[in-house]
């Protein structure tokens, strides 16, 4: 089972009280959960032996704090990452034909490609919560 950075209690009070409750809030945060590892993946922290941030260090309050604002990220885009690259958003009908049959959609090549890196990579506030926390540094560190 992957490791997962918060919980759907967590999210509950990280979101603002307006938002509609996400059916699928469980798939949402494993998703920002495995963004979250990949994005820390050289970062050093002490662990559980499950292998999460040791409770209670910055390490568990930033990864937790990343995956939560990556989910608001998607809730407020209405991005389902489980479509990653096929998830283009509402269509806006641009033309259509009535005895043809024939309708096209008004979807930019820009804008498909945004909502795909939005369902695929971090939001910028995930990304400066694991930064300002030295999660994300990549920087070789020697020891002993």
């Amino acid at each position: 089972m992957p490791l997962t950075y918060a919980t759907t209690a967590e999210l509950q009070g990280w979101l603002p009280p307006s938002y509609p409750w996400p059916d699928n809030a469980d798939q949402l945060i494993r998703t920002a959960s495995q963004l979250v590892r990949s994005a820390t993946r050289t970062a050093i922290y002490d662990t559980t032996p499950a292998g999460l941030p040791a409770v209670g260090s910055d390490a568990a309050d930033a990864m937790r704090d990343a995956t939560l604002a990556q989910v608001e990220a998607w809730l407020q885009l209405a991005i389902d990452p489980a479509k990653g690259a096929a998830d283009d958003g509402t269509k806006t009908v641009a033309s259509k034909t009535i005895r043809g049959a024939t309708i096209s959609y008004a979807v930019y090549a820009g804008v498909a490609q945004a909502r795909a890196d939005a369902a695929t990579h971090l939001c910028t506030e995930a990304a400066l919560i694991l930064g300002n926390a030295g999660l994300t540094s990549g920087a070789v560190q020697v020891r002993g």
